[in-house]
């Protein structure tokens, strides 16, 4: 089918563009402006930290390292450290054996002194060590544990509580 050109002229004649803006854009830099934070504590400021080794399991009965909780760290860059403790929260599914965790030194290839805390038959316990004796320099700290059955004991968490002076 055509259509006659006087019809599609007449059409195309009557067509009248208009453009319309409906927004403006701006674009304008923002001035960069340097902030100096502090890294460390200071008198009124932090007094502790936390420093978390993660989650693991194990069913051996005897010191097994658990696999991704390990941390290199020098502990004296941490200011004037007054205590630190090994801190484990611990889950036994069977409830029927004691299990123990503690921290490691993979450096001097020893345990952490003071860090080994246990749990006797029962379900579940968050367990705090004494005040541990830390060796000085960097330092290589890898959690450990070990069940007195072999059956599931489970580490929900597990951490280095540091308190300053």
């Amino acid at each position: 089918m055509t259509f006659p050109r006087t019809i599609v002229n007449n059409s195309i004649s009557n067509i009248s563009p208009s453009i319309s803006p409906t927004a403006t854009i701006s674009i304008s830099p923002t001035p960069f402006t340097e902030q100096n934070y502090q890294t460390g504590p200071t008198e009124e400021g932090l007094k502790e930290y936390f420093i978390s080794f993660g989650s693991g399991s194990t069913s051996s009965i005897d010191w097994v390292d658990v696999g991704g909780l390990q941390t290199t760290l020098d502990l004296s860059t941490y200011g004037t450290v007054d205590k630190i403790f090994f801190e484990a929260s611990v889950a036994v599914p069977t409830a029927n054996q004691s299990v123990s965790v503690r921290l490691f030194n993979k450096t001097d290839k020893h345990p952490v002194w003071n860090s080994e805390v246990s749990m006797n038959a029962g379900d579940s316990s968050y367990l705090v060590s004494n005040p541990i004796v830390y060796d000085k320099g960097k330092k290589t700290y890898q959690v450990q544990m070990r069940t007195q059955l072999g059956s599931q004991a489970n580490l929900g968490q597990s951490r280095l509580h540091i308190v300053l002076e």
